[in-house]
């Protein structure tokens, strides 16, 4: 999930993002711009400051529910949520995850993960493609193997 949070208060954002790198077992960096701090939790979650309008607002890429919910201490709702589409590579992990997926429809796979079959549809046209070169990822080959006779 995408979300937004905003406006914070300038002054307690660096200690907050800092409680929170802690968190998850990462550390706060400094922008390059030299505005603002980020948290990257690597093939996670990424927190970012940003400053729009003169106001310090948050964003959040990668976030769970339990993440959100995590994060609505420090800035309570976001003002904006929106779902993010799986990369193919995160939507290959995210097949070989599901228990007994060898013994799940098509249907049932795509309720799972929340998609719809037009999204499948697409996903799988595209491991298909990545399947046929060299070095391809386990997952990409285990998703491949499982889903092409679905």
């Amino acid at each position: 999930m995408k979300a937004i949070f905003g406006p914070i208060d300038n002054q307690k954002s660096l200690n907050q993002l800092q409680e929170i790198a802690n968190h998850y077992n990462t550390q706060t960096i400094q922008q390059d711009t030299g505005e603002g701090y980020f948290v990257f939790v690597k093939n996670r979650i990424a927190i970012t400051e940003k400053i729009r309008d003169n106001k310090l607002y948050i964003f959040v890429w990668g976030a769970k529910e339990e993440d959100i919910s995590f994060l609505k201490q420090f800035w309570g709702d976001p003002r904006d949520l929106e779902a993010e589409k799986m990369s193919p590579m995160n939507f290959a992990s995210e097949v070989v995850d599901i228990p007994n997926v060898e013994q799940l429809s098509k249907e049932e796979i795509i309720t799972s993960l929340e998609i719809s079959e037009k999204e499948y549809n697409q996903y799988l046209k595209q491991l298909k493609r990545v399947v046929k070169r060299p070095n391809t990822p386990p997952d990409v080959v285990k998703a491949v193997s499982i889903l092409k006779d679905k």
